[in-house]
């Protein structure tokens, strides 16, 4: 997810993610099931200067009546996040260099490979309010792609809470207790698959959920997400031409992080 490392009031050291989307009967519709695993490891490089490297990998099945058969995407992303601070604490610049290998049917596949980046300043406005602006880029299998970034991590007040990088995500979050979080999350991602032998399938979302999250013991967190897809696009081009999909549902999801709360 676009700029998560640095959009979000707390840092996940660890976690899994289990996610189901479910095909209706509807003739073009399209379901989804998917698995992620990532971990990040800081390096704390000099007093104003750290290193992030967060590996990730998800494995996505596609499948319902709008498929022939379903599809089994695997990605590997491998970012590397340079975090710069000023020494009046109240400015920030991030930026990360992506290298990702995104393919259909397997992991690896002949140029299934995409080099990308971000880069995100971030300045504070009292003890509040930080404010964000940056850009993203990605050679994703359709060609270049570009996206502008503003975002915030605002303290509405001691219980009310919003943070997030938009177009990519954003999360209102109101905490309940000491262990106990809930609230309303968006992201609208965007993914490119290199198909073996040429072409590629490209997947286009936008999600809206309510979620909750829960400190079971120590820094072990549970979360909880159920919401809706809206205007959820798939597409397939290879050499015998290129179809589209638009199917949209309800999404369920669950995971398991380790998470340490950032000031």
């Amino acid at each position: 997810m676009v700029g998560t490392a640095i959009a979000q009031p707390y840092f996940d050291v660890a976690g899994v993610q289990y996610w189901n989307s479910p095909a209706s009967l509807h003739v073009d519709s399209v379901g989804e099931r998917s698995f992620t695993a990532a971990f990040s490891l800081p390096v704390n490089v000099a007093p104003r200067f750290n290193l992030i490297f967060s590996p990730a990998y998800e494995q996505r099945v596609e499948s319902g009546p709008g498929l022939d058969k379903p599809w089994k995407l695997e990605g590997l992303t491998l970012p590397l996040n340079f975090v710069f601070y000023a020494s009046d604490s109240a400015r920030m610049l991030s930026i990360t260099a992506i290298n990702r290998f995104n393919g259909y049917s397997r992991l690896l596949v002949d140029d299934g490979w995409q080099l990308g980046g971000a880069i995100v300043g971030s300045k504070r406005y009292g003890q509040k309010l930080w404010l964000r602006l940056g850009a993203y880029y990605n050679n994703e299998f359709f060609g270049a792609y570009f996206l502008p970034l503003v975002g915030c991590d605002w303290r509405i007040s001691e219980s009310w809470r919003m943070f997030g990088l938009l177009p990519s995500n954003m999360r209102l979050q109101h905490r309940i207790s000491e262990r106990f979080n809930a609230g309303a999350f968006f992201r609208s991602p965007v993914s490119t698959f290199r198909k073996p032998g040429g072409g590629y399938v490209k997947q286009y979302d936008n999600q809206l959920f309510l979620y909750a999250d829960f400190r079971l013991v120590s820094k072990w967190v549970l979360v909880a997400e159920m919401g809706h897809s809206a205007f959820r696009t798939l597409w397939n081009r290879d050499r015998a031409g290129e179809y589209v999909l638009q199917s949209d549902g309800p999404v369920f999801k669950c995971g398991l992080f380790y998470r340490i709360p950032q000031p």
